[in-house]
């Protein structure tokens, strides 16, 4: 459902699953992915931080996903201005740094890292990992994502029409995002 852009009918599933299995991970973690999908990024940090404080104890492998999961959102909180950054960006850096230590495949956070260089006003090395994630990523959803990163790293460094390459890449793959409609309304702008 969240592939096709039905975010309401993805919902209706979460809150199935939520009743029928309260307090699993992947639970929670479909839960989180329709807040994302919504826009909704700072109440989705807030769920996974909940999640793990209460969860201290599980496996490396599922800690480095749900770590680097709270990473890409925190960043996605602080980029639209949900949560303060000063107070957000150690955490969601910490956690990243954490999801790698635990085994999280570096390659695949390509566009984690662009996102946080975007943050940090390196638009150049945005452009990079934005473009390597996007190149390697294998979920329609996330390599929308990385795209709409490569697209306003592009914005952020003047290229508008390498800007709007990207964001048509990611349209084909998720028009309905928040991020890519949020891109498309800046570049009509701009």
């Amino acid at each position: 459902a969240l592939r096709r852009g039905e975010i309401d009918e993805a919902q209706s599933h979460a809150d199935a699953l939520a009743e029928e299995h309260p307090g699993l991970s992947a639970t929670m973690s479909v839960q989180v992915s329709v807040l994302e999908a919504r826009g909704e990024y700072a109440p989705g940090v807030l769920t996974l931080l909940k999640f793990l404080s209460e969860h201290g104890d599980l496996p490396p492998r599922k800690m480095s996903y749900l770590l680097a999961g709270l990473a890409g959102l925190g960043f996605k909180a602080v980029e639209a201005g949900q949560l303060p950054a000063e107070s957000l960006l150690p955490t969601a850096k910490k956690a990243l740094e954490d999801a790698t230590k635990l085994g999280y495949p570096e390659f695949e956070l390509s566009g984690t890292h662009a996102l946080l260089a975007l943050i940090e006003g390196d638009p150049e090395t945005a452009v990079r990992l934005a473009r390597t994630g996007a190149d390697y990523n294998h979920t329609p959803l996330s390599r929308a994502d990385d795209l709409v990163t490569l697209a306003r790293a592009h914005m952020a460094c003047r290229d508008n029409a390498a800007a709007r390459e990207a964001l048509a890449k990611a349209e084909e793959l998720a028009p309905w995002s928040p991020r890519v409609t949020e891109t498309r309304q800046r570049l009509s702008v701009a």
